[in-house]
This record gives structure tokens, C-alpha cells and sequence, in this order.
């Protein structure tokens, strides 16, 4: 990547105060080159307190996507060099609502400015402000102090790409709540269109106003971006501010861009104890860092999944969305301490590729579930299992089959992290769960720009049962991007087989006595016990010669029977007739029938 020369334009984005403007409940900027490649992107999030917001957020906003002012306005000031004869760029702020919290009070939204790049053909880099006031007054630090974020970037081309860099992106709700006397762990979740090595510090004072270093005895662990904290300290609301950087190599120590990240973080006294079981996600809720494609004109539709506490209810599940995606109310499920809400988001009102989707469930204990995020790749193709191509192409197998197969409509690679195809029995049973990325039966095959993979299984298969396959998330995943991974098929119909039935000894003419007493056989057959001391004479081996009877230790008037299966059974043959190993039949004593 060719050498990067700094030159400095300070673009500060100006709040408009009102009477009571202690609502900011921070937010983040990031930028890439435009399609046309004449302007810049700058996408931003910012959240505030609901109830100071015209209008305030609620579904229908959110569905119909209505802009919402903000309280300032994108405005360029002079730099050191500044030549006094350029026009000064200023737009207006503004932002869609995506989502909200009743119970937090905050609402949080996306909004888009055009940067011209032609507003000066010799500056290359620039740093944007958004500075206004106020913090809400009860912060343990920095209570009612301006807020400022800021944002460098460096609008040359880059020798490795053809474009201009990308920042950094993040998308992350405005609260996190932290338990009293607990250490927790807050993970931010980054990702960079180029792949570029990502790294996390804390804001200076210079980039943060009245907020700089107002987390103290958090630790910010630069590599991963997370941030350890022992929660022993005083209770109350921590501003957070953090610079996100990109860097070319592992090496480098020079970022091609730098973008903020602002929020709060609440330490609260809860009743509940450290061990208390918080709410997870279950079943088929998508897992932390799926990457989704999901091409123009179709639905993203998916089911979250909660299992709470066992003494708890869930209250809500937060969200932080791209806009336009929609969620449902919060559903009890069926089974005891279940709940579920289902999302749903159209990629056509994206103007980005990379769409990041983020939800955590609340209890009413306080509790937080382990935050998961997700990449919506807008127009971006997700290989599907193309039905039909499931082999054995038969609906009937015999127990002993193991290997099979179905084919992905995309020349896609293997998945890159754990992924499940699964094995039930008909009335839903749980047979069988196989990891593709670390089960060794499991390989993939290319033909025809499409991909195949095979699985064994390694459970035995009951004569007479039916089964079915689902296929999980992420079998396979695309080279672009993230990587996007391939459709689940959780549908119990899709594959759907039976196991040959045991196949039984034929018997014709049969009579049974009780002694020599003509009896009904159907009663005597459920009557009847044996009990015996010699090794059975059922083997593989004489399964295999189909040698299936043999003569009663010790009793003409018996003989043994065995199934296929390798069960063994005693047969009596009928009143004055004895067992013959010849002819594997009973007959009269003095008549050999064969």
C-alpha cells in the first residue's frame, strides 16, 4: 500500500441545544468510498432518549421508515490549511429510527450523509466532529459535559483494492447494564470491509470532549476489542469512548482510518446472585457472527429463540438493526421458560452491502443474555440444498446405510466454523447431531459449479422407523465478504426415509397345543416362556449361511429358532413329532420328511 501523507480538515457536526438536552446516548460514525466513487458514505447511528424524540420510535416508524430531525448539522471548518477561499460543506443530521426500549427509554437510528470530494483536490485525509451537548447529568463522570465523536479518514486509492480504504464498521446499542460484585466481559462487534487487522484504544480527550477516560478499572484488550470489567467499584452510569482503527498488517502502527464508538454502561445492584442463570439462546436462533446473504427483492425472515432463568420471565429482547427490519412482539412458547420473537428486513432500503443485526434478551431480574450479532449481506447470493439431489435418491433404506449426500446450487467453500446437520426420529426425537466442520466422515466434492457434501452417520437405524434430516446454518459459505452461508433446511419433510422393516420367518400350516390340547395360536405365542443355559448357536456367521434353526439341547420335541436380528427363540414341535436338523423341520418320530 503506497506511503500515506496526513493533511487535516476539521468537519464538526454541531448540535442544536434544546431546553433539556440531556438525552445523548451516543453513537458511532463510518465511512467508505461511494459506487460512483465521486462522494463519500458516511453512515452513522445515534441514540437518545426516547421520550425526548419527535417522533418517538415505535414499529410503525420503524416499518415506514420515517426520518427523524437530529440536533445538528454536518459542518465543515477551516483546518491550519485552510486557504479562506474554499465554501465551506454543511449538511444537515438527520436519522431513521430502527429500533427502541420501553423499559430503557432510548431509541436508536441510522442516517446517511454524502461527503463531494471535490470540495479540494489536494486534501486527501480529513477528520469529522459530531459535538453537541449534553451527557445526561447523572453520569458518574462526565455528567451533563458536551459529547463529541470523531472521525479520521485518508481518500486516496489504495494499491491492493482499486478504491479508497473503508472504515471499520460497528453497530452497538447505546446501554449495557452490568450486575453489582459480577466481572464481565463486553464484546464490540467490528468487522472491516477490506479485511483490514482491526484494533481498539481508548478515545483521547481531544476525540471524547467531557467523557475522555470515564470508565476507569475497565480494561480495553486492543487485539480482540472487548473490554474486561470487575463491577466492584461505584454504582451508577459510565460513559464509554473508543476509538476503532484500521491497519494495513499486524505490524503496522500508522491506521488508514479511525471511527468512534460511544455508549453507557449502568452498574446495578440486582437481585439475583452472580451464578444465576441468565437468559440464552437456543434451538435454531442463528449463532454470533453468521453472515447472511440475502439477494434484492426477497425477505430476511428468521425466529429468535430465549430460554430464561428458571425463576424468571423474559421482558424484552433489544436490538440493534439495519433499517427497516422489523420484529414481532415477544411470544411465550409452548415449552416452560421458552420465548420467541421473529424478525424480518427487506435489503432493498440498504444503501450498504454489510448490514449488521445485534440482540440480547432482558429477564425481569435485569439479567442479560450474551449479546449475538449478524452480517445481512445486501445482494449478496446464499447457496441453497437443491431438492431432489438427496442420495440415496430412495425413501426406504436398509439399516445398515450410513453415507449420504445432497447438493448446494453454488460452487461454495466448506464452512469456516461449527455447522450441524441433524438426524431425528419421525416423532422428533433427537437421533444424531454431526459438527461438518470437525466430524472426519464428512467431505465435499465440486461438479458443475456446484458443491456436494457427504456425511455419515454414525447411530444405528431401527428396522421399521422413519426418520428425516434438517439441515443447519453455514454448510457452506461464499469467498466474498463474510463469506455468505448457506440456507438451513429445517423443514421435517424435506428428507424423509424409512428403515426396512426386519424381515420375519415364514410359517405356513401352523397348530399349537398345550400339551396335547389344540389351543389358539395367537394365545399360546404371548403365553408361552422358555428359560435355557446354553450358548445360543445365533451367530453372524450362520445368519449369513441362513442357518436359522438347530436341534434343543436335550429335547427331541424342541428345536431353536433364531431372527435376523440375532434373537434367539425355542420352538416346540407339534404333539408326537420331534425336531429334525436335516431337514430343519418337525415330523412324526420314524419319519424323516426329507
Amino acid at each position: 500500500m503506497e506511503q500515506r501523507i496526513k493533511a487535516t480538515i476539521v468537519v464538526i457536526l454541531i448540535g442544536v441545544l434544546g431546553c433539556d438536552a440531556s438525552h445523548f446516548r451516543g453513537g458511532s460514525i463510518f465511512w467508505k468510498q461511494s459506487k460512483s466513487g465521486d462522494t463519500i458514505d458516511i453512515d452513522y447511528r445515534e441514540s437518545w432518549r426516547r421520550t425526548s424524540q419527535t417522533p418517538m420510535c415505535n414499529e410503525t416508524v420503524i416499518s415506514d421508515r420515517i426520518n427523524s430531525s437530529s440536533e445538528g448539522q454536518l459542518a465543515e471548518v477551516p483546518s491550519m490549511y485552510y486557504d479562506g477561499y474554499r465554501p465551506l460543506f454543511s449538511d444537515a443530521f438527520a436519522y431513521v429510527c430502527t429500533d427502541y426500549s420501553l423499559l430503557e427509554d432510548w431509541q436508536s437510528g441510522r442516517g446517511h450523509i454524502d461527503f463531494p470530494l471535490n470540495i479540494s483536490s489536494r486534501k486527501t485525509s480529513y477528520t469529522l466532529q459530531f459535538t453537541g451537548c449534553c451527557w445526561i447529568g447523572s453520569l458518574v463522570y462526565g455528567g451533563d459535559s458536551h459529547w463529541k465523536l470523531q472521525i479520521t479518514m485518508d481518500t486516496r486509492v489504495r494499491s491492493d483494492t482499486g478504491r479508497m480504504n473503508a472504515s471499520p464498521r460497528v453497530d452497538f446499542p447505546p446501554i449495557i447494564r452490568v450486575q453489582y460484585g459480577c466481572n464481565h466481559t463486553i464484546n464490540i462487534p467490528v468487522g472491516d470491509e477490506d479485511n483490514d487487522i482491526v484494533r481498539c484504544r481508548w478515545a483521547t480527550q481531544e476525540e471524547s470532549a467531557g467523557v475522555y477516560r470515564s470508565f476507569p478499572n475497565a480494561v480495553l484488550h486492543h487485539q480482540n476489542c472487548s473490554i474486561t470489567y470487575a463491577a466492584n467499584y461505584q454504582l451508577g452510569w459510565y460513559p464509554v469512548a473508543i476509538q476503532i482503527e484500521d491497519f494495513a498488517n499486524t505490524t503496522s502502527n500508522s491506521p488508514l482510518s479511525s471511527i468512534p464508538l460511544q455508549f453507557l454502561v449502568s452498574v446495578e445492584k440486582l437481585n439475583a446472585s452472580c451464578n444465576n442463570e441468565r437468559p440464552k439462546f437456543v434451538n435454531f436462533t442463528l449463532p454470533d457472527k453468521a453472515c447472511i446473504g440475502v439477494m434484492t427483492d426477497t425477505d430476511f425472515l428468521s425466529d429468535i429463540y430465549i430460554q430464561s432463568g428458571s425463576n424468571s420471565s423474559i421482558s424484552e429482547v433489544n436490538t440493534v438493526s439495519p433499517i427497516g427490519l422489523v420484529k414481532s412482539s415477544l411470544q411465550r412458547s409452548n415449552q416452560t421458560g421458552h420465548w420467541h420473537i421473529s424478525v424480518q428486513w427487506n435489503p432493498n432500503s440498504s444503501n450498504s452491502i454489510n448490514n449488521v443485526f445485534c440482540f440480547t434478551a432482558v429477564d425481569d431480574n435485569g439479567l442479560s443474555s450474551d449479546q449475538r450479532c449478524i452480517t445481512l449481506l445486501a445482494g449478496v447470493p446464499a447457496a441453497e440444498i437443491i431438492r431432489g439431489s438427496q442420495m440415496p435418491a430412495i425413501t426406504q433404506v436398509t439399516k445398515t446405510q450410513t453415507v449420504w449426500s445432497v447438493e448446494f446450487n453454488r460452487p461454495d467453500k466448506p464452512a469456516a466454523r461449527s455447522a450441524y446437520i441433524y438426524l431425528y426420529l419421525s416423532n422428533g426425537t433427537l437421533v444424531e447431531a454431526i459438527n461438518v466442520l470437525t466430524s472426519p466422515g464428512v467431505t465435499y466434492t465440486y461438479l458443475n459449479n456446484r458443491t456436494r457434501i457427504h456425511f455419515t452417520t454414525s447411530s444405528s437405524l431401527l428396522p421399521g422407523q422413519g426418520y428425516y434430516f434438517l439441515f443447519g446454518q453455514g454448510l457452506v459459505q461464499g469467498t466474498e465478504y463474510c463469506g455468505a452461508e448457506s440456507k438451513p433446511v429445517l423443514d421435517p419433510f424435506f428428507w424423509r426415509f424409512t428403515v426396512n422393516p426386519e424381515a420375519t420367518i415364514p410359517i405356513e400350516h401352523v397348530s399349537c397345543f398345550e400339551g396335547q390340547t389344540p389351543i389358539a395360536c395367537k394365545e399360546g405365542l404371548f403365553n408361552c416362556t422358555e428359560s435355557w443355559s446354553f450358548t445360543s448357536p445365533c451367530t453372524q456367521l450362520n445368519k449369513l449361511h441362513n442357518q436359522l434353526k438347530f436341534p434343543y439341547p436335550g429335547a427331541q420335541n424342541k428345536f431353536i429358532l433364531c431372527d435376523l436380528a440375532g434373537k434367539t427363540y425355542v420352538g416346540h414341535c407339534p404333539p408326537y413329532e420331534i425336531f429334525y436338523e436335516q431337514c430343519s423341520t418337525c415330523n412324526a418320530i420314524g419319519i424323516t420328511p426329507c
